[in-house]
């Protein structure tokens, strides 16, 4: 089949099972979104830019898991740092991240023609403005709510090995791969949730030190809400 008309399938399916998906999520959504206001000063929804197709940037959206301004810290590689019992993390949020259902209003992303089901993993733009020429290939398709690093152990895999994953994707682009990986990233996120965390500790790292692979030397320090 042409990629052409499996991408118009793709796209297809995106509006099918997002709009099925947010029907069936949103008395959920509703419970969701009152407990994270209740729980905590802040936003509901948290959105942050991300680098889609080509590089056009669009708001990708969250139920806010964190308390409102805690600092951003990273692994020694530079990726984001998510941590078991970190103290940014609000006790409704650690629930929401082990069964990923903070990622829910994404769907509405996929809506929007920003985001699919399944893609490359969505990005920054200030992380893909570090990323080496041989991963830019990834922003051909856009990024997706589950990816191959989802099944293969998400946040326990180096940066670098995250991206050869969604670069295999990019380049061996099927709708039976879409099929294999929804499936198996469903079950990740639901039952096994392997890779929910980040192992080691967290650095405060910037981004031209994951480019040349150095790591930071400053150590994690513990946010404790005032």
């Amino acid at each position: 089949m042409k990629l052409k008309l499996q991408l118009s399938i793709k796209r297809l399916a995106d509006v099918l099972i997002a709009g099925i998906g947010l029907a069936v999520a949103a008395p959920l959504f509703l419970v969701i979104a009152v407990l994270v206001r209740l729980e905590s000063p802040g936003v509901v929804i948290f959105r942050q830019l991300r680098s889609g197709r080509n590089r056009h940037s669009f708001y990708m959206y969250k139920f806010r898991t964190m308390y409102d301004g805690v600092p951003h810290l990273r692994n020694s590689d530079g990726s984001a740092f998510v941590g078991r019992n970190d103290a940014r993390v609000t006790r409704l949020g650690r629930w929401l991240r082990e069964f990923s259902l903070d990622e829910i209003p994404q769907l509405f992303n996929v809506l929007r023609g920003e985001m699919s089901i399944v893609g490359p993993r969505p990005e920054t733009p200030e992380y893909t403005d570090e990323l080496p020429e041989w991963a830019l290939e990834k922003l051909q398709l856009r990024p997706g709510c589950l990816s191959m690093s989802l099944i293969y152990g998400r946040n326990e895999l180096p940066w670098q090995t995250r991206n050869e994953l969604d670069l295999h994707y990019v380049r061996n682009y099927s709708l039976l791969l879409d099929l294999k990986i929804f499936f198996r990233g469903i079950w990740a996120m639901l039952v096994t949730r392997r890779g929910v965390y980040s192992p080691g500790k967290a650095h405060v790292a910037a981004f031209g030190d994951r480019a040349k692979g150095a790591a930071s030397t400053a150590g994690y320090q513990t946010f404790t809400k005032e």
